[in-house]
């Protein structure tokens, strides 16, 4: 199954990364509900630094990513979080054309299961784990 995914990276203020976290949670905790085609939605704070999150939006199809822009939650959620920013949102998307490792790890010792949709999610995972350590390794660079 194809993926479509959204990824962005938002620098809060000092001491408003909670606030920001809040927002996106009154907007997005059921998000199914508020926007067609969303599969999941996740929010990540970043380990080194805690003004930035990284958030991730996977939708079924990219007709629904594509008019996420419009959708009455995201707009909300941008109005609100907009002034807690150091800038605009880094916005990235991404579609998953090949995920190998179909077989996953159920937790039992020994036990394989082949399950598509678990080995999907856990690439959306590394690709969001691969995209914190450049976003990192960026403001490094730009902090020398």
């Amino acid at each position: 199954m194809t993926e479509i995914a959204l990824y962005s990276l938002h620098e809060s203020q000092s001491g408003k990364q909670e606030l920001v976290h809040a927002i996106w949670q009154r907007h997005f905790r059921a998000p199914t509900v508020n926007c067609k085609g969303l599969i999941t939605s996740t929010y990540q704070t970043d380990s080194i630094d805690p003004n930035q999150s990284h958030i991730r939006f996977v939708f079924s199809e990219r007709e629904y990513l594509e008019a996420f822009d419009t959708n009455i939650s995201y707009i909300q959620y941008i109005w609100e979080v907009l002034p807690l920013l150091i800038r605009k949102p880094i916005i990235s998307q991404m579609t998953t054309f090949e995920n190998h490792g179909d077989a996953v790890q159920t937790g039992k010792t020994g036990e394989i299961q082949n399950n598509n949709e678990l080995s999907n999610i856990h690439a959306h995972h590394l690709i969001s784990d691969l995209l914190v350590a450049i976003n990192r390794k960026i403001h490094h660079k730009q902090a020398l």
